[in-house]
Protein backbone atom coordinates (compact mmCIF):
# COMPACT_ATOMS: atom_id res chain seq x y z
CA UNK A 1 0.00 0.00 0.00
CA UNK A 2 1.22 3.47 -0.81
CA UNK A 3 0.60 6.86 0.28
CA UNK A 4 -1.38 7.60 -2.42
CA UNK A 5 -3.46 4.52 -2.39
CA UNK A 6 -6.10 5.10 -3.90
CA UNK A 7 -4.44 7.21 -6.40
CA UNK A 8 -8.08 9.55 -6.56
CA UNK A 9 -9.67 8.84 -3.50
CA UNK A 10 -12.86 10.82 -3.82
CA UNK A 11 -15.66 10.39 -6.65
CA UNK A 12 -16.63 14.13 -7.05
CA UNK A 13 -15.19 17.13 -5.79
CA UNK A 14 -17.98 18.36 -3.67
CA UNK A 15 -16.87 15.08 -1.78
CA UNK A 16 -13.11 16.46 -2.07
CA UNK A 17 -14.21 19.61 -0.71
CA UNK A 18 -16.09 18.61 2.19
CA UNK A 19 -12.94 16.50 3.29
CA UNK A 20 -10.91 19.39 2.90
CA UNK A 21 -12.88 21.47 4.57
CA UNK A 22 -13.24 19.09 7.70
CA UNK A 23 -9.11 18.87 7.46
CA UNK A 24 -9.04 22.74 7.09
CA UNK A 25 -10.93 22.47 10.99
CA UNK A 26 -8.67 20.31 12.22
CA UNK A 27 -5.62 22.28 11.54
CA UNK A 28 -7.66 25.55 12.20
CA UNK A 29 -8.16 23.83 15.50
CA UNK A 30 -4.85 22.39 16.49
CA UNK A 31 -3.20 25.77 15.86
CA UNK A 32 -5.75 27.68 17.76
CA UNK A 33 -4.82 25.90 20.97
CA UNK A 34 -1.16 26.31 20.76
CA UNK A 35 1.30 28.68 22.68
CA UNK A 36 4.59 29.43 22.44
CA UNK A 37 5.76 27.10 24.79
CA UNK A 38 4.02 24.35 22.53
CA UNK A 39 5.76 26.20 19.14
CA UNK A 40 8.99 24.71 20.31
CA UNK A 41 8.26 21.47 21.28
CA UNK A 42 10.40 19.08 19.33
CA UNK A 43 8.72 16.90 17.27
CA UNK A 44 9.49 13.44 15.96
CA UNK A 45 8.93 13.05 11.94
CA UNK A 46 9.15 9.20 10.78
CA UNK A 47 11.22 9.32 7.48
CA UNK A 48 11.90 6.33 5.31
CA UNK A 49 15.51 6.23 6.56
CA UNK A 50 15.30 7.77 9.74
CA UNK A 51 13.25 9.85 12.21
CA UNK A 52 13.94 13.22 12.05
CA UNK A 53 13.55 15.75 14.51
CA UNK A 54 11.95 19.50 14.28
CA UNK A 55 9.98 21.84 16.38
CA UNK A 56 6.59 22.64 15.66
CA UNK A 57 7.15 26.16 14.46
CA UNK A 58 9.44 24.94 11.83
CA UNK A 59 6.44 21.87 10.81
CA UNK A 60 3.89 24.22 10.46
CA UNK A 61 5.88 26.79 8.12
CA UNK A 62 5.86 24.01 5.71
CA UNK A 63 1.96 24.22 5.33
CA UNK A 64 1.38 27.65 5.66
Amino acid sequence: MSFFDPEEPFDTCADLQREQRLANRRLIDYCAQLSDDTLERQVTLLRPRAEQQETCTRLLGHVF
